[in-house]
C-alpha cells in the first residue's frame, strides 16, 4: 500500500509539545480554506507515491533523535487506508496527527489502532453553518455535524484512556473570525468536551495562501491575541496563543 506524500521535514522541535518529531505532510483535503498556506498538500500538486514500509524506513532513519511523528496535511484522513497501514507500523514512537474534523468516522477507525497519542484539530470558526462554508469552501451542509461528530469520538476515546491529549486551535484571521463574540460562541461550545487545551493561532499570510486576497491581511498583534484567549479563558481551563515572534505562551 502506498501513500501521497507531500512533504517530510526529518525533526521539529514545535510540532509535538517537549518532543522532537519527524513531520510528515500527506496530500489531498476536502477543505479549501481561504488563508491556508499549505497548497501543494491541498491540491496534490507536488507529491510523491511512497510504500509503507518505504515510509517506515525513512521515519527510522532518524529514530536515535525523533520521539515521534507528527502526521499533517492537507488532511491526513483524505487517505485513511494506507495512514492506519503507517501508524500500525511505527512503533515505540509517539504519534501524533492534525486533522480538521471533517471525517469523524475515519477518525474513529483511526483511533481505534491504539497507537495515536495526540490530536490536534483545527477549529476554523465558530460553528455557524454559512461562516464555516465560506471560510472552507466546503458545501456540505452536514459540516458541523461532522466537527461534533468528531469532536464526541475525541472525547470518548480520552475518556477511555485511549488518547492522551487533545488540542482544539483556531488560526485568529482579523476581520474574519477575530470577533469576540465568535470566540465567546466557540469556546462555549467546546468547553462541553473533554479538551486538554485550546490554542489560538497568529494568522501569517508570508508563506502565501490559497485565496490571494489573504495575503493582503495585516497580522494580528500579540497584545489582540492575547485580549481574545481572555474571553477563551473564561471557559477552558488551558488557554494558549502562537505566535510568530515568541512561540507558544501559556496564558
Amino acid at each position: 500500500m502506498a501513500l501521497k506524500i507531500g512533504s517530510f521535514l526529518d525533526h521539529s522541535t514545535i510540532d509535538y509539545p517537549e518532543e522532537i518529531v519527524a513531520v510528515l505532510g500527506l496530500c489531498g483535503c476536502p477543505f479549501r480554506c481561504r488563508f491556508c498556506h499549505n497548497g501543494d498538500l491541498v491540491y496534490c500538486s507536488k507529491w510523491k507515491d511512497m510504500e509503507i514500509k518505504e515510509i517506515k524506513s525513512m521515519i527510522d532513519e532518524y529514530s536515535d533523535i525523533i520521539t515521534g511523528v507528527c502526521i499533517t496535511g492537507g488532511e491526513p484522513l483524505f487517505q485513511v487506508d494506507g495512514l492506519i497501514s503507517l501508524v500500525s507500523e511505527i512503533k515505540n514512537k509517539l504519534i501524533k496527527i492534525d486533522t480538521n474534523g471533517y471525517f469523524p468516522d475515519r477518525l474513529y477507525d483511526l483511533l481505534k489502532t491504539d497507537r495515536i497519542e495526540y490530536i490536534a484539530m483545527d477549529i476554523k470558526t465558530d460553528l455557524d453553518l454559512v461562516r464555516y462554508q465560506d471560510l472552507t469552501f466546503c458545501k456540505d451542509n452536514k459540516l458541523i455535524e461532522r466537527i461534533f461528530t468528531s469532536l464526541y469520538f475525541l472525547t470518548r476515546m480520552k475518556d477511555k484512556g485511549k488518547l492522551k491529549s487533545i488540542e482544539l486551535r483556531t488560526t485568529i484571521i482579523p476581520g474574519i473570525n477575530d470577533n469576540p463574540t465568535i470566540i465567546q460562541n466557540l469556546c462555549s461550545v467546546i468547553s462541553r468536551f473533554n479538551i486538554s487545551c485550546y490554542v489560538l493561532n497568529q494568522f501569517s499570510p508570508y508563506k502565501g495562501t490559497l485565496d490571494k486576497s489573504f495575503e493582503k491581511i495585516t497580522v494580528m498583534e500579540r497584545d489582540e491575541l492575547l485580549s481574545l484567549s481572555q474571553i477563551a479563558k473564561e471557559y477552558i481551563r488551558d488557554v494558549r496563543i502562537r505566535t510568530t515572534s515568541r512561540g507558544e505562551e501559556k496564558v
